[in-house]
């Protein structure tokens, strides 16, 4: 009976047969350790040790009966119901529907007070506790064995990741190498190209500069051709020039020497026929004087000063000549004296009763025609000449210039 009974419990059953032998196996444990803890302190008695005992040892039997009760209970089972179904189940629309069924079921009946275990009852907890230690044991192996497949099974996830992940690293590796030796290449080509660029440039700006330097020879020396060409041209025209200005200046000086002895020679009979005009000026003079002398009371005894400024030796002439020079010198211009020479020019002056210079002429050569115009030119500027101290000035006198006369 027991046998047929353990196979016909559920599994919720099984369940509380473990649980209740669980509790059984713990009350019993705590029994044994009540009992060793009764041998242990057996041999030394003590004041209020027996009450004590007596005391733990009710509540542990208390605690085993309640284990036991209600393990009896929860074991309990009712007998099983079994049907063949013999044709299908038709929809639940074909039917009304039913109304909920009134629960016909007794109540449940009244715990009896469990009786004390058997020694079946006991050998089944303890088949029980075996098989529940069998089963933990079986699935904590499993649970072992699961846990170290799926360990090793990680492990080998995680060493493919890894070997995927190192064989990724390397191919990036080898991409990135190929890709930099690629781009090396291509470095280097695009610096051999732009080598090879510049190196035609150069040969070509070298060509260019080559016909530009041939170019620029050429040009100068066409230039210089020109620029001699030219020299030689502006040479021969200054040589012609110049042979013609020589020329010129050669009948220029031979026309001013031949008109310096023209005028030369006129000055001369100039002064030849003023000399004999003088002499015969003296000697009527000297004839008058000769008769003023033999009558005196012929003139009213008083003497032309006009008459007496004629000549060199008149009274007044050396203040009245000083006078000429300081007037007359200042605008000698346009000659310088040669070193050590100091020509000396007569000059015979015709003036107006106010002053002016109706005539003057060289009457005496310095031999210096240059000097004997300068001076002829400065009288004309001079002109009027100054009075003399009386306010008169003499119809005509002669007056001698020096260079060197201050």
């Amino acid at each position: 009976m027991a046998g047929a009974s353990d196979g016909n419990q559920t599994p919720g059953k099984q369940a509380s047969g473990k649980q209740a032998a669980k509790a059984g196996a713990h009350a019993g444990a705590s029994a044994q350790g009540a009992l060793a803890m009764v041998r242990l302190y057996w041999h030394k008695p003590e004041r209020g040790t027996a009450p004590a005992f007596a005391l733990a040892l009710l509540f542990h039997a208390l605690l085993f009966l309640f284990f036991y009760i209600g393990l009896n209970w929860q074991i309990r089972t009712h007998a099983g119901v079994e049907a063949e179904l013999w044709a299908d189940i038709p929809p639940a629309s074909a039917y009304p529907p039913t109304p909920p069924p009134v629960s016909t079921l007794p109540p449940p009946p009244q715990q009896a007070e469990p009786s004390a275990p058997t020694r079946d009852e006991d050998a089944e907890i303890a088949l029980a506790l075996r098989k529940k230690r069998q089963a933990d044991q079986d699935a904590e192996r499993q649970r072992q064995v699961e846990e170290d497949r799926r360990r090793a099974e990680l492990d080998a996830q995680r060493e493919r990741e890894a070997i995927a992940r190192e064989k990724q690293r390397i191919a990036d590796e080898e991409l990135r190498q190929r890709q930099a030796r690629e781009k090396q290449a291509q470095d280097l080509a695009g610096q051999r190209a732009e080598a090879e660029a510049a190196r035609k440039d150069a040969e070509m700006k070298k060509q260019r500069e080559l016909l530009e330097r041939q170019a620029a020879e050429k040009a100068k020396l066409k230039a210089e051709q020109e620029k001699r060409e030219q020299q030689l041209k502006a040479q021969q025209a200054a040589q012609t020039a110049k042979e013609a200005k020589a020329r010129a200046e050669t009948e220029e000086k031979r026309k001013a020497q031949q008109a310096a002895k023209e005028k030369e020679a006129r000055l001369k009979a100039e002064q030849a026929a003023q000399a004999k005009l003088n002499d015969k000026a003296r000697a009527d003079e000297l004839a008058r004087l000769r008769g003023v002398a033999s009558d005196p009371g012929k003139n009213g005894g008083s003497g032309s000063y006009a008459g007496s400024a004629i000549g060199n030796g008149g009274p007044g002439m050396a203040g009245y000549a000083d006078k000429v020079k300081r007037r007359v010198i200042p605008n000698i211009i346009g000659y310088d004296a040669a070193p050590g020479s100091n020509p000396a020019a007569t000059v015979q002056v015709d003036l107006a009763p106010n002053g002016d210079v109706m005539g003057r002429k060289i009457i005496k050569s310095s031999g210096d025609p240059n000097w004997d115009n300068a001076v002829l030119r400065a009288l004309d500027r001079s002109s009027p000449l100054p009075r003399n101290d009386d306010g008169k000035v003499p119809s005509s006198f002669n007056i001698i210039f020096r260079p060197r006369d201050n």
